[in-house]
């Protein structure tokens, strides 16, 4: 077993770090909401900038921490970049159109099946309009620092927790669940299917023993959502 994937942490100890982005994402958005006077436009960015930053940030001082010289076992080392970075690219492209041609029509169906009707649309980045200052944040949040954040976290520090102690498969499985029902709030129908990209980054994870590939991959696919989210709403 690749020692450098065997991290001594505990997967309950993503609950504090969780916890604590949580808090200080809230005051933010209590600050942001008082200085724009609403909770929309650049401060939801802004206060969603403040959650991902602080999770990530969270995330390495808990084991830098807790456990001294183990911060490279969050997969934050990559052997080979320069194959990681075009291989995370390849694979947020083939994501994004899997997960829109493949797995969301079979989510449709099967939602339509058990609960009689279509689900509502999803409803990512509300009252977010991207003029240009928004834009900008967008691509900074969405591009940048989401995919960095929910990396280090849901596969550096949860999935990395987990697949030594019951497996690749039943970690993948619960830490891809964790991952999808945490954007329920952009929309019920977004959980299943973020639950299947979530599987495909841990094993991406696993595969390349390091977060470059799927923090490429990550910020690929979601810069290919949020420039057909400005195009729909411009």
């Amino acid at each position: 077993m690749d020692q450098r994937l065997r991290p001594p942490w505990a997967p309950w100890e993503a609950v504090p770090v969780a916890l604590a982005a949580i808090a200080v994402s809230t005051l933010a958005s209590v600050a942001l909401a008082a200085v724009f006077g609403s909770v929309g436009g650049p401060a939801l960015l802004l206060s969603a900038m403040a959650f991902q930053v602080t999770l990530a940030t969270f995330t390495i001082l808990w084991i830098g921490v807790r456990y001294r010289g183990w911060v490279p076992a969050l997969g934050l080392r990559a052997a080979r970049p320069e194959r990681d970075v075009p291989l995370g690219a390849v694979v947020g492209v083939g994501l994004w159109a899997g997960l829109n041609f493949l797995v969301a029509p079979v989510v449709l169906v099967v939602w339509r099946a058990l609960a009689g009707r279509l689900p509502s649309s999803p409803n990512q980045l509300p009252g977010v309009d991207f003029a240009p200052l928004e834009i900008v944040l967008g691509v900074i949040l969405l591009v940048v620092i989401t995919p960095i954040a929910e990396e280090v976290f849901y596969r550096g520090l949860l999935f990395g927790s987990l697949w030594p102690r019951i497996g690749t498969g039943w970690g993948a499985v619960i830490s891809a669940a964790l991952f999808g029902a945490s954007h329920a709030a952009g929309g019920a129908v977004l959980v299943p299917i973020l639950f299947v990209f979530g599987l495909f980054q841990a094993y991406l994870f696993r595969w390349r023993r390091s977060l470059a590939a799927p923090i490429v991959a990550h910020g690929t696919f979601n810069l290919i959502a949020m420039v057909l989210i400005v195009l729909e709403r411009n």
